[in-house]
């Protein structure tokens, strides 16, 4: 268990980084300097599939902000797998707790 989380961390991590840093070198590439707005989560995969540098940058730090909710997730599943239902309990809690904070930004329009 703790093998597969810490290679979700990781994996998150590095995957974030190796991302957020292409898309640095790719502002060195591109005129206009750096970017001043994130580009928007509807349009991010069109962005990224043309690499330009915010699309990037934003796919970087969602992919950061993003990898506690997999570690989150996967707990709760294991946790599942072992029918622990008390650490389910617990677990399942936080995850709402993340995904109600995600939802409530959307609606909020918080950021």
């Amino acid at each position: 268990m703790n093998r597969l989380i810490y290679i979700v961390l990781w994996g998150g991590v590095v995957g974030s980084l190796a991302v957020i840093l292409v898309g640095l070198g790719s502002t060195l590439l591109t005129p206009g300097g750096f970017p001043r707005l994130p580009t928007p989560v509807s349009l991010l995969p069109g962005q990224v599939a043309l690499l330009t540098p915010a699309a990037l940058l934003s796919l970087g730090v969602l992919l950061m902000i993003f990898t506690p909710f997999a570690r989150v997730l996967l707990t709760v599943l294991i946790f599942a797998e072992e029918r622990d239902r008390t650490y389910v309990a617990v677990t399942g809690l936080v995850f709402v707790n993340l995904m109600l904070g995600v939802i409530l930004s959307l609606v909020f329009g918080v950021g």
